[in-house]
Parts: structure tokens; C-alpha cells; sequence
């Protein structure tokens, strides 16, 4: 549950920087770097500073939000089956 809020948070961080910005249609974003073209974007976040919109997923979020034009999707798992562990990306 606390790594569905944990995703749920992070979702709203990266939709809250991504408002007016260009779209995010792929896994590291753009160019597939994990970087934006966007310049003076926030450097500080909060529950409620810098943060346009969140919302709680239904299950454990593990893939990487899409942002398309005014659309935000995101995936997440629900239901019962083998959970295991992925690798840690740094």
C-alpha cells in the first residue's frame, strides 16, 4: 500500500511538472534520458507545494506515467499472483 502512495505522489510531482511542458510519451521521458527540455522547473516539492493534481491508484503502480498533451496514463496491478522484487535502478 505505502509503495502505491509513494508511485501516487511521485505520479503527482512528475504531471505537476509536466502541466505546460512538452510531452512525456515514453519510459525516461523524451529522449529517453529521464530529463526534460523544460527550463526553471521547481526545485522543491511538498504535499501541496508544486503539485497541480494527485490521485490514488487502485493497486501497485511499477510502470512509468505517459503524458499526452492534456492526458495523463498510468498502469497499476491489482489482483492476487507471485510478487517478486525488481531491480533497483539508479
Amino acid at each position: 500500500m505505502m509503495r502505491a502512495l509513494r508511485f501516487g505522489l511521485a505520479l503527482a510531482i512528475v504531471v505537476g511538472v509536466t502541466v505546460s511542458a512538452a510531452d512525456w510519451p515514453q519510459w525516461r521521458g523524451p529522449h529517453g534520458s529521464g530529463f526534460a527540455d523544460e527550463k526553471d522547473l521547481p526545485q522543491r516539492w511538498s504535499a501541496t507545494e508544486n503539485v497541480a493534481w494527485k490521485a490514488n491508484l487502485g493497486g501497485v503502480g511499477v510502470s512509468s506515467p505517459i503524458v499526452s498533451g492534456n492526458a495523463v496514463f498510468v498502469t497499476s496491478q491489482i489482483g492476487t499472483g507471485v510478487s517478486r522484487q525488481g531491480p533497483r535502478l539508479a
